[in-house]
């Protein structure tokens, strides 16, 4: 009963991750526009929310075969809407 209220207090986030790749930049030149990963995630509050999607980013960034390194420049958490898309 406990794990049933405690996963009802959880929200769906919407979290984007806007972030640069500096060292490519170096060798390409600047994009106009930093990149975007949008994650969604199930957590208690925004601060949750975007703590899980950095790691979730993090995570990735690690997995990632290339060899630049990657800088968050803005994080945007909103609350993931419920129901269909209109």
């Amino acid at each position: 009963m406990l794990a049933a209220v405690a996963m009802s207090a959880e929200t769906m986030y919407r979290v984007r991750v806007w972030y640069r790749e500096p060292t490519y930049e170096a060798r390409t030149g600047p994009r106009a526009a930093p990149y975007r990963w949008t994650y969604t995630v199930r957590a208690e509050d925004e601060a949750q929310a975007r703590r899980r999607a950095l790691r979730e980013f993090e995570e990735m960034t690690r997995q990632s075969s290339v060899g630049w390194s990657r800088e968050v420049v803005s994080v945007e958490v909103e609350v993931e809407p419920v129901g269909p898309a209109r």
